[in-house]
């Protein structure tokens, strides 16, 4: 065969090897977004755990990275207050934690545990969400008891959040207690 010929091929199809071997090479950015790429790949990801030159850091990013890429956990879009970009947030129940799109967690916080601020503002909301539903449902409680009938929620799309945010933690809480 044509040498020619066969590096075009190897180009065009690389190995999960030899996509290591491009980005441990070189310190070109274009090779780390091709590597961004590839971690959605679990042979690529498989690749870098057996590889001996990915020191720790580079193993747990990879895998943390791969989860959010691929994994199947509900997703909460949430926008940036100081770019204006949603991000994708998810929660993964085979680990118990959150996963954000936005480059603070990919970079840092795939790999040191912890939360972006668009997680932490997810689970601040939440928190506020279920905070406000059971004040509600203690003056319902309050009114009933007083013979009093009356309506706490009297504006259908703060109800309609209210159910959707409450389906989100039960949702949760029965992939916590699943795993």
């Amino acid at each position: 065969m044509n040498t020619k010929l066969f590096s075009f091929l190897k180009l065009a199809a690389p190995t999960n090897r030899e996509r290591l071997d491009l980005h441990f090479g070189s310190g070109d950015g274009k090779r780390w977004e091709k590597f961004q790429r590839a971690l959605k790949s679990r042979g690529f990801v498989k690749a870098i755990e057996k590889d001996e030159r990915a020191d720790e850091k580079l193993k747990q990013y990879s895998r943390m990275v791969h989860l959010h890429k691929t994994g199947k956990g509900p997703v909460f879009p949430v926008k940036s207050d100081s770019s204006g970009k949603t991000y994708q947030v998810k929660y993964h129940s085979s680990i118990g934690r959150f996963t954000c799109s936005c480059p603070d967690w990919t970079i840092k916080h795939s790999v040191s545990g912890g939360d972006c601020k668009h997680i932490s503002k997810l689970k601040s909301q939440s928190e506020m969400v279920k905070r406000a539903s059971m004040a509600m449902q203690s003056i319902a409680r309050s009114a009933r008891m007083m013979g009093l009938q009356h309506r706490i929620v009297s504006n259908d799309e703060q109800a309609w959040h209210a159910g959707e945010v409450n389906k989100i933690h039960r949702r949760i809480a029965a992939d916590r207690r699943v795993s």
